[in-house]
């Protein structure tokens, strides 16, 4: 997978440091892959077909989306069952957050965009009594 960048690794650090809580690094969390076309801003993509639970390959070396679902629902799979009566924070790139938005609400969106999370924004998620995911 991917691992963590220069400036995650200092706020993780910060973050263990100032506050003292357990932090741990799931790989199922990493952004998307999107192959030859990693890092390039193109206007033209059409975000719904790219993020549109389908197995076809957009680009060379890029992850399908239903693989990339797939990784960050068996996160959340787990986590919901080891989150027994506790409060948890997760921090992730914001096209994770499509396939979490997802998991709780079903899949059927005509607008995918409309469910990603904006830069800095927080969402509350709870999952049975007294059980949050942010």
């Amino acid at each position: 997978m991917f691992p963590l960048c220069k400036e995650q690794r200092k706020q993780r650090k910060l973050s263990t440091e100032n506050w003292k809580l357990p932090i741990t690094v799931d790989e199922r969390l990493a952004e998307r892959c999107f192959g030859v076309h990693e890092g390039v801003c193109d206007e033209h993509i059409d975000f719904q077909k790219i993020w549109s639970c389908s197995d076809e390959i957009i680009w060379e070396g890029s992850e399908s989306a239903n693989r990339f679902y797939r990784r960050v629902e068996s996160f959340l799979d787990e986590l919901i069952k080891l989150a027994e009566d506790q409060n948890i924070l997760l921090v992730a790139h914001g096209g994770v957050s499509i396939p979490f938005y997802c998991h709780f609400h079903g899949y059927d969106f005509e607008d995918l965009h409309s469910v990603m999370i904006g830069n800095c924004e927080i969402r509350i998620a709870e999952h049975g009594e007294a059980k949050r995911i942010l």
